[in-house]
C-alpha cells in the first residue's frame, strides 16, 4: 500500500522509503521532545502575596473614604482633616484596583511591568496611609503602623519573589 507525500501529494509506492523520490521531502513524523519547563513556586506567592496586600489597601481605602464623608457631613464650621482622609481612600481604592490586576497577572505570569506596577502602587498606598493616620491624629503612628505596614510588607515580598522569577513570565 503507497503512502502520499505531503508537499507534492504524488503517491509514494515504497512504504519504507523516508524521503519523497519526487521532491525530497521527509516522510518520516519528526516531533520535538516534549520539555518540560520547571517553574518555581515564587511567580505564585507573588501573586497571592499581592492579592492579600490589595485587599488591606482596600480596607484602609473604605476607612479613608468614611473618614471623607464623616468630616464633610458632621463639620459645620471647618473641614478639619478632609484632604489626609480623600488621599488615603484614594491611594487605598487605587492601590487595591492595580494591585488586584497586578496579582491576577502575577498567577498568570503574564505583564511583569503592570504586575510591579501594582506592587509599587500598594507600597504607596500604605505610605500615604501611614501619613495620613500620623496627621490626622496627633501621635497616630499606633493606627497608621495598623493599617499601612501590612500592604508594604506584603507588597516589597511580592516584589521580591515577582523578581526572583522574572523568568516565568512571557
Amino acid at each position: 500500500m503507497g503512502r502520499f507525500c505531503p508537499r507534492c501529494g504524488k503517491s509514494v509506492l515504497q512504504d519504507d522509503a523516508v524521503f519523497c523520490p519526487y521532491c525530497a521531502m521527509s516522510l518520516t513524523a519528526v516531533s520535538a521532545p516534549l520539555v518540560r519547563v520547571k517553574r518555581s513556586g515564587f511567580s505564585v506567592a507573588a501573586g497571592v502575596l499581592t492579592i492579600i496586600g490589595a485587599c488591606v489597601a482596600a480596607v484602609s481605602g473604605i476607612v479613608g473614604l468614611i473618614g471623607f464623608y464623616t468630616t464633610i457631613s458632621y463639620s459645620y464650621y471647618y473641614y478639619y482633616h478632609q484632604y489626609e482622609w480623600l488621599a488615603m481612600g484614594a491611594f487605598g481604592i487605587l492601590g487595591c484596583a492595580l494591585g488586584l490586576t497586578g496579582g491576577i497577572f502575577t498567577l498568570m505570569r503574564r505583564r511583569f511591568a503592570l504586575c510591579i506596577t501594582g506592587m509599587v502602587l500598594i507600597i504607596i498606598s500604605g505610605f500615604v496611609t501611614v501619613g495620613a493616620f500620623v496627621l490626622i491624629l496627633w501621635n497616630g503612628w499606633g493606627m497608621g503602623l495598623l493599617f499601612g505596614l501590612p500592604p508594604i510588607v506584603l507588597s516589597v515580598l511580592s516584589i521580591i519573589f515577582a523578581s526572583v522569577s522574572r523568568g516565568d513570565f512571557a
